[in-house]
């Protein structure tokens, strides 16, 4: 082989070099069909011999102890870190940028306590509400409803793009969910408060605490006194059960002026009247409110109300109260006159209202029940009476008239019955509707008496008032 000096020396410029030249110049190279033996490569033998064998390599890779000390120490090793892919590198560099903004709203505002209600406010907020590139905005109200806004780096409000619910998310949602108290079982007992108090919830399903009465709605037994004059200022005596300090006093029509707690039995008020006569309610309200009707009379006029004393030609069986005649025997007519006469030359007026009595709840519907009132002029002629026809109806009558008018029929047994006799004419009234001015019996010449019976219902309230002219 020739080396590649004298190769050159033989090529330049000028020379022409012979065969055996040419011959020996190609012979000094590796032709492309020719192998070359690895002795004549440089520093091969010591390169491979530095090398592992291949038995070695494949049983390294899989040996779970090789490179133990540091493969241990890789991030993907460590409890709490993991390796994350670029696009989660650039999310946590946006977060480190974030801001949370809370903005508190009334619960008024809000047209219905959810998501929906949310969203209508969002779109009619004027000024606009701006949300920045990287802020998150929250709007907590007064009742504990959060709401957070899932978009941002835009405006929200009047002619602003609107929102829809998918855009918000209402982080207190559990609260439509059953709630569930692991350590309250039913049996649990924490003690008393001061005031009873309960857990419920409004109409909106949202929880609530109530208190609730600590007694039983107010009874009122007896108002003393229970009639006035119209347009003046009096004391009155209220007897009864379940009153309480704070109980509240509603008469109709009346001004009350103070209240004065004495017992939960009795309380006392400073009422005054107003101009209008009637029969007037009183409401009690304890915590819980009770009305009870008619109980107050305002007139202009005397009043009288009979006392037992004041009953004569009595046909037993039949109890006396003051104001009150009583059923004694169920079914048993009793009757009583009214000692006092009703003085024609006056205006004039009796009343009383039939009432259940305690020993029959279905008064209206026994056999055998008597008048419950009759009128009589002084030498004992029969004017006007009362009966109860069929058992169904309380029927005004007169000699020779079967019907006058109804006092009462099925169903509205309690109605007041009221008599006047004004200018010379005879009215009828029940609960204060005039249904019969009488064509019969007119200008009295003599005064007139009342009997009263009763067999199935009580009558009560009974008083006879000379009006003032």
């Amino acid at each position: 082989m020739t080396d590649i000096n004298t190769i050159l020396s033989w090529f330049k410029t000028g020379l022409k070099p012979t065969q055996a030249q040419f011959w020996a110049s190609w012979q000094s190279f590796w032709h492309k069909d020719e192998q070359i033996p690895q002795s004549s490569i440089a520093n091969l033998s010591t390169t491979l011999n530095a090398k592992v064998e291949k038995s070695q390599f494949d049983g390294h890779i899989v040996d779970p102890n090789a490179h133990a000390d540091l493969l241990q120490s890789k991030v993907d090793k460590v409890v709490g870190e993991r390796l994350i892919k670029t696009v989660e590198i650039a999310k946590l560099a946006e977060l480190e940028n974030a801001t949370t903004t809370i903005k508190s709203i009334s619960s008024t505002a809000l047209i219905t306590q959810n998501v929906a209600g949310f969203v209508t406010y969002i779109n009619a907020l004027n000024p606009v509400l701006n949300v920045g590139v990287n802020e998150t905005v929250k709007f907590k109200t007064d009742t504990g409803r959060i709401f957070e806004l899932l978009l941002n780096d835009r405006n929200f409000g009047v002619g602003e793009s609107p929102i829809v619910a998918s855009d918000v998310l209402e982080i207190t949602e559990f609260l439509n969910k059953d709630i569930q108290l692991s350590n309250y079982p039913s049996t649990r007992n924490d003690g008393q408060l001061p005031t009873n108090k309960v857990l419920s919830t409004d109409v909106n399903g949202n929880l609530k605490m109530y208190t609730i009465a600590t007694a039983p709605a107010p009874f009122l037994e007896e108002l003393i006194p229970d009639s006035h004059l119209p347009n003046a200022t009096g004391n009155f005596i209220l007897k009864g059960s379940f009153f309480t300090p704070t109980m509240t006093v509603v008469v109709q029509g009346q001004t009350l002026n103070y209240i004065t707690f004495i017992s939960d039995n009795e309380l006392h008020v400073n009422l005054t009247t107003g101009f209008a006569e009637g029969m007037f309610d009183v409401t009690l309200d304890n915590g819980i409110s009770k009305t009870f009707p008619k109980v107050l009379l305002i007139v202009l006029g005397t009043i009288y109300v009979p006392t037992p004393s004041d009953w004569v030609n009595i046909i037993q069986p039949i109890d006396f109260m003051d104001g009150s005649l009583l059923v004694k025997t169920i079914g048993a007519a009793g009757k009583a006159e009214y000692i006092k006469e009703l003085d024609t030359s006056k205006k004039i007026r009796f009343n009383f209202t039939p009432t259940l009595s305690p020993f029959d709840p279905t008064p209206l519907r026994g056999s055998g029940t008597p008048n419950t009132f009759e009128i009589y002029d002084t030498q004992g002629n029969l004017l006007f009476w009362c009966y109860n026809y069929n058992n169904e109806n309380l029927i005004l009558r007169t000699q020779g008239k079967d019907t006058l008018g109804y006092f009462g029929i099925r169903g509205e047994i309690f109605n007041e019955i009221r008599i006047d006799y004004i200018d010379g004419i005879w009215y009828f009234y029940k609960n204060n509707i005039l249904i019969y001015t009488s064509i019969y019996h007119n200008n009295m010449t003599t005064n007139a008496k009342v009997v009263l019976r009763v067999a199935r219902f009580d009558l009560i309230k009974i008083k006879y008032i000379e009006l003032a002219n």
